[in-house]
Parts: structure tokens; C-alpha cells; sequence
């Protein structure tokens, strides 16, 4: 009877280190986020109507390799990650991006050396309104599995929206994590995310959706965007952004599957992307039209050997749609390349 007891509470104990462990249980929710503004008091940007927009999955500062799934070149110093993120903010205020959705962006996480890469993004790309997104907090992380030191750690990651114009309120949306993952596993799990951000650009306002689906499930993934066009379809805004990493390519891809640097990703089938082509009179930054006739233009991943476009931008019916573009120029801070686009209302 004693070692029954024994056991049972040492099982107790084990179940609530992992518990603490992964953070606590987490489950899906929308979270209001407080703006901030990294210059209280400084002049205000003069609107115009004509807008830069850009999404950008900065893989923290990391570059390739930074999943933990892919062998590292080598590993990163704090000097390193700092680099990168100056690099990522600089390449963003060269193009004169007024809007950008970024994805994978750590506030405090062992990983990158507990550095607030939004704040050094912000202040690097002279966009001093930032609305941050957190979808990823556990204790601790124990990936990638071996050795015992690159463990990821302590974590507290997710996305953001910077802007040349005040931010006036901002949420964030925890999207469902994979049924198909062991329980435990999805403990630890990060939870993909939408963020939803209200843009007030002159006496416009301009609503702006960035997202980052799952990478490995079709299904979740294709169940995540219908959720998010669901939400679109609801806003009443006539000037609305949606975009993000996507984690899928246009149907007219011709390379779908057997990718070099991921041999077992599959697109094929996957029907992630209709789901934003139909929401009515939404435009893609990237069309069919363009893609078709120079798709290596439009690959933004992985950014050191582009075969493929996982990120995306799609307009409402307010906008025009001018130009789109995948500077390659900025190299591989991160291991996707930024798509750029140009628009006015």
C-alpha cells in the first residue's frame, strides 16, 4: 500500500513539474494587447495615401536552422542575433515600409539570450508604434532534444505589427493547436497565432490581420485559415491587410513537394490558400498573373536557396495593388525572404 502511495504521488509530482515545465495548460483564447509607442511626444508622421506594406517571418534573428529541426551552421552569440535583427530593421527602413507583419519574434526567451527583439526592431527600422503578439510562453522548452544545451529554454515568443502610424488598439488570437499531437507533446507545442491591429493612418483607419499557421499539418492548417477568413469576412473596414507566413504555396507552384531543404513537406493537396482568394474583392499582392510569369521572383523560403513562396499579402477592395516584391538583396538574417508591397487607397 505504502509504495502504491509512493507511486501515485510521484507520479503527482512528475505531472505537475511538466505541467510548470510547459507554462501551465494553455488553450485557445484572444487576448486584447496594449500598443506601444517608442516615442512618446515625437512628431507624428505626415498620412499619405500611399502605403508600404511588408510580412516577414525574421526566424528570431537565427537565420537557417533556426527551427532546431535543421543542423545550424554554427552556433549564434548574442552579438550574432543583435546583428541580425539591426540588418532585418535596416533592410525594413530601406524599403520605407509603413506597415509590417512580422512572425517569429522573441521577448525574452533563453534562445536569444532573453533579448526584446521587438523593441530592437522597432527602433532599428525607425517605426516607433509596435503592437507585439505572444503565443509561445513555456519554462521551458526541452528542443531540440540533443544535446542537453541547445535546448531552446525558457520561452516566450509569438509575432507583431510595427508602424510608421499609431497603432490604436491591438489583440491576438491563440489559433488550435494539431489534434493529431500526443497530448504531452502539445504541451509544449507553440500556438500559431492571428493578430488583429487597428491602424489609424491620417483619419483613415486601416485594419490589419497577421498570421502565422501551422507548418507540418495540412489540415490544422487549412481548419486555421478557414477560422481567420471567417474573421475577415466579419470585419466592416473597407481598408483591410491580411497576411503572413502562410506555410503553403500558390496552386500554380510548380515544385509542390520533394523540396530540397524539406523532402517530406507536401503541398499538393493543400487547400490553405483558396481559403484567402475567396474572401470577395480581396486582392493577392502576388497575382496568379505575375506568379505564372516568374515564379523564382516571388520564393521567399528558404532565403539562402529560394524554391518556394510561403508568405503572402492579400488587400481589401480599397486598395490598389501596385507592386510586390521579394528583395533578395537583404540576404539571410532570417531564413525567409520579406515580401514588399507598394499600395494607395
Amino acid at each position: 500500500m505504502k509504495k502504491m502511495l509512493f507511486l501515485v504521488a510521484l507520479g503527482l509530482c512528475l505531472v505537475a513539474l511538466l505541467m510548470w515545465l510547459a507554462g501551465g495548460i494553455q488553450s485557445v483564447s484572444t487576448t486584447a494587447v496594449e500598443p506601444i509607442d517608442y516615442e512618446p511626444g515625437a512628431t507624428p508622421a505626415v498620412a499619405t495615401s500611399t502605403l508600404t506594406v511588408v510580412t516577414w517571418n525574421v526566424a528570431w534573428g537565427f537565420g537557417w536552422g533556426s527551427e532546431g529541426s535543421q543542423k545550424p551552421t554554427g552556433k549564434k552569440s548574442k552579438a550574432d542575433i543583435e546583428a541580425s535583427l539591426q540588418k532585418i530593421g535596416e533592410a525594413i527602413r530601406d524599403h520605407g515600409a509603413d506597415i509590417v507583419l512580422l512572425q517569429e519574434v522573441d521577448f525574452g526567451s533563453k534562445r536569444s539570450f532573453y533579448l526584446d527583439e521587438g523593441e530592437l526592431l522597432a527602433r532599428a527600422s525607425g517605426l516607433r508604434y509596435f503592437a507585439p503578439a505572444v503565443s509561445w510562453r513555456a519554462n521551458y522548452i526541452p528542443f531540440p532534444y540533443w544535446p542537453i544545451a541547445a535546448h531552446f529554454g525558457r520561452m516566450k515568443s509569438g509575432g507583431a505589427i510595427l508602424s510608421r502610424y499609431p497603432i490604436t488598439s491591438a489583440e491576438v488570437q491563440l489559433l488550435p493547436k494539431p489534434p493529431k499531437n500526443l497530448f504531452l507533446y502539445n504541451w509544449f507545442y507553440l500556438f500559431r497565432f492571428l493578430q488583429r491591429a487597428e491602424i489609424l493612418v491620417g483619419e483613415s483607419r486601416v485594419e490589419v490581420f497577421n498570421m502565422h499557421l501551422d507548418a507540418f499539418h495540412q489540415d490544422n492548417r487549412e481548419s486555421q485559415a478557414d477560422l481567420v477568413a471567417g474573421r475577415v469576412r466579419a470585419s466592416k473596414s473597407n481598408l483591410v491587410v491580411v497576411g503572413g507566413d502562410l506555410n503553403t504555396v500558390p496552386p500554380e507552384s510548380k515544385l509542390k513537394h520533394e523540396y530540397p531543404d524539406e523532402p517530406h513537406t507536401d503541398h499538393r493537396t493543400d487547400g490553405t490558400l483558396a481559403r484567402f482568394r475567396s474572401l470577395a474583392g480581396f486582392q493577392e499582392a502576388v497575382t496568379k498573373e505575375n506568379f505564372a510569369a516568374g515564379p523564382d521572383r516571388f520564393f521567399t523560403f528558404p532565403a539562402h536557396q529560394p524554391n518556394r513562396q510561403l508568405d503572402h499579402l492579400f488587400f481589401s477592395p480599397g486598395f490598389v495593388v501596385h507592386t510586390a516584391t521579394v528583395p533578395r538583396e537583404v540576404g539571410d538574417p532570417s531564413d525567409h525572404l520579406p515580401l514588399v508591397s507598394k499600395v494607395t487607397f
